[in-house]
């Protein structure tokens, strides 16, 4: 609508707000895919064939409202005009470039132009952990290329009145551009999202998890319950010939928990496969350790062996001569 034409008031009119930070604007969410290109130089040096580098166009205090930091030279600055021909990299791209010292170096972009290098960013990774930072170039966005871009104007606050900062940033975008719905969303919320597939499979897992707990639990417990009913009376002559109620306790739980052991042998290679395949999709990842296994292990073995000695307590504890009164 109205706003490229009219950003700079709208900049200005939203930094007079004591819980509005910094403006900027953007020709794309910062998490979206920007233009990828293969056809740029630097002082005779190419990226190999293979690597696209991602080009976005920024605004001024652009790298000041995310939070990024440099690693040498500067931002977008209204103090220097030429800066509109200028171009920012990020570490990734500085690397497959080959560059020592890139700041006052010219880069040509074919679709772009020729201009110096201002400044060099610390890559900062949009995206979900499955990928790594990718190359990118920032560029200024020009005034005339505004009006051209689905872009965005992004808002650093301070957190504090959200709902009425919200009002108000309403209030001056119907002010300037009724005829266009006010429509926002937080960055934090968008990156968040990107990890929607992970907390479905969190959900059926952890549903799983409670269903097969359930169904072992009630699998042991009738166990045990046929297992003392058959041993009655061996249990009775035990008590008899002066066996403790601990002692007889173990013998009923040792046959249980010889196969939870067992099982989690079995169990072990699978999970660590699964688990390793699917960490395998994440760029950033924990390696895989021996603790979670002994701990999960010792959590099964625990649950058998509560589930277990309600039973079997019950039976060591019961009076021998019930149980041997049809003998």
């Amino acid at each position: 609508g109205k706003i490229a034409e009219k950003y700079d008031l709208l900049k200005t009119e939203l930094l007079r707000e004591p819980t509005v930070l910094s403006v900027t604007i953007k020709n794309s969410i910062p998490i979206h895919s920007n233009n990828n290109i293969n056809g740029l130089e630097c002082e005779g040096k190419r990226p190999p064939k293979n690597v696209y580098f991602e080009t976005t166009s920024v605004g001024y205090d652009y790298f000041k409202t995310l939070g990024l930091t440099f690693r040498s030279g500067r931002g977008f600055s209204q103090n220097f005009p030429t800066d509109s021909s200028g171009y920012i990299l990020n570490d990734e791209a500085v690397r497959f470039l080959n560059l020592e010292n890139p700041v006052g170096k010219s880069l040509v972009i074919n679709s772009i132009g020729t201009g110096p290098i201002i400044g060099v960013v610390k890559s900062a990774n949009y995206r979900s952990l499955h990928q790594l930072p990718r190359p990118r170039v920032y560029y200024f966005l020009k005034d005339n290329e505004y009006a051209d871009v689905n872009g965005v104007v992004l808002i650093k606050m301070t957190g504090k009145n959200v709902p009425q900062t919200i009002a108000t940033l309403e209030t001056f975008w119907k002010n300037i551009n009724n005829s266009v719905p006010f429509e926002y969303g937080f960055l934090d919320a968008a990156i968040d999202n990107q990890y929607q597939f992970e907390r479905r499979v969190k959900t059926i897992f952890n549903y799983f998890t409670i269903l097969a707990l359930s169904v072992s639990i009630l699998g042991l417990f009738g166990l045990t319950l046929f297992s003392t009913e058959r041993r009655t009376k061996e249990i009775g002559i035990r008590k008899v010939l002066g066996a403790s109620v601990s002692s007889i306790a173990y013998t009923l739980s040792r046959e249980f928990t010889k196969w939870v052991l067992l099982a989690n042998l079995v169990a072990w290679p699978i999970a660590y496969f699964m688990m390793n395949q699917w960490l395998q999709n994440f760029a950033y990842h924990v390696e895989l350790t021996i603790w979670p296994f002994i701990l999960s292990g010792l959590a099964a073995l625990l649950i058998a062996l509560l589930t277990v000695s309600v039973q079997s307590i019950k039976a060591a504890v019961a009076n021998p001569i019930e149980s041997l009164r049809y003998e």
